[in-house]
């Protein structure tokens, strides 16, 4: 399992964008140096896929997400969720787990 914050994607950006994009002169790369706002970072990119940190399960865009199952990668089963779908599935799990435990 792995954390990933929205606070963590904005820290990084500059990293992660010279990272794909190695040989890049671009102007974004300029124009990431610095960047401290997620509203900043879809401006110069465009978009706002950089920062999207998303819940699979209620697919809203989170602060705080936890990465579930193995290495992402084109053939992986990995999900990420966050903490309000986490919450639920333990509330929906305890009474299942609890009648199962012998007493």
């Amino acid at each position: 399992m792995k954390l990933i914050t929205k606070a963590d994607k904005i820290k990084n950006i500059l990293t992660n964008w010279m990272r794909q994009y190695p040989d890049s002169k671009h102007d974004i790369t300029r124009k990431l140096r610095g960047v401290i706002t997620e509203d900043e970072i879809s401006n110069i990119i465009g978009n706002a896929s950089w920062t999207y940190n998303p819940c699979y399960e209620c697919e809203s865009d989170c602060e705080v997400v936890v990465q579930i199952g193995q290495e992402p990668d084109y053939d992986s089963c990995t999900t990420n969720v966050c903490l309000k779908c986490l919450r639920e599935a333990v509330v929906m799990a305890t009474p299942l787990v609890s009648s199962t435990m012998p007493h």
